[in-house]
């Protein structure tokens, strides 16, 4: 029998173990000492049998039978046996590896999840509120003036029960205040010159970049959080 032969072979007893309905037995007791009760066999195997017996089921090794078992079912621990049982093992442990392998990536994927929802909340607090109103493209971003936004009271005049004159809040008003620099924004969406916009920027570092006439300008760069 060539490998080739032997391999395919191998492989079709892996998926396809024969059937062994119609053997039974009241007891059987097996070389190592393991008594089994009312047992029915379900597959035959080259290296094994599965059963059923009186309290459950398991796979019996051939080693395990008793010789006359071995011989009604025609198998025994033979070279055919030795190979069909290594390449069962290489199958478990290759599925194994594989499950391990999966698990681990899946693992990965949630620690990279965790990590990148930490971040994206860090930089959240550490973001700024602003309207940004856009200047020019420049390179792969923006140049924007910026204003920041105040909150002011929103009052109103009342008298009290006794007839006083008194103002009390009544709630706030967001206004935005501009800033007298520029700013070079860095933003994944596409921005329209002359628009404004209002959105929350993270700092990031110094920027430098070359006006028209050569001038060098230093300012700070920012970028959008969505």
């Amino acid at each position: 029998m060539t490998v080739i032969v032997r391999a395919i072979f191998l492989l079709c007893l892996l998926t396809l173990p024969l059937k062994a309905d119609g053997y039974n037995y009241a007891e059987l007791t097996t070389t190592d000492g393991l008594k089994y009760n009312s047992v029915r066999v379900l597959d035959v195997h080259p290296d094994s049998i599965t059963i059923m017996h009186k309290n459950g089921g398991c796979r019996l090794k051939v080693e395990q039978l008793p010789l006359e078992i071995q011989t009604q079912l025609n198998i025994s621990l033979n070279q055919e046996a030795l190979r069909y049982r290594d390449a069962r093992e290489t199958k478990k442990t290759s599925a194994k590896k594989a499950q391990r392998e999966a698990e681990l990536e899946e693992a990965r994927r949630r620690q990279s999840a965790f990590i990148a929802q930490i971040v994206a909340q860090q930089e959240l607090e550490l973001s700024r509120e602003a309207k940004v109103t856009v200047k020019e493209r420049h390179n792969n971003g923006y140049l924007c003036s910026v204003a920041y936004p105040v909150l002011t009271d929103i009052t109103q005049s009342t008298r009290s029960t006794l007839g006083q004159q008194k103002t009390i809040v009544v709630g706030k008003k967001k206004s935005f205040i501009p800033a007298p620099e520029l700013i070079y924004l860095v933003s994944e969406r596409k921005l329209a010159k002359g628009r404004s916009y209002e959105m929350r920027i993270l700092h990031e570092e110094p920027y430098s970049y070359t006006q028209r006439n050569g001038f060098i300008s230093h300012i700070e760069m920012y970028r959008v959080i969505e």
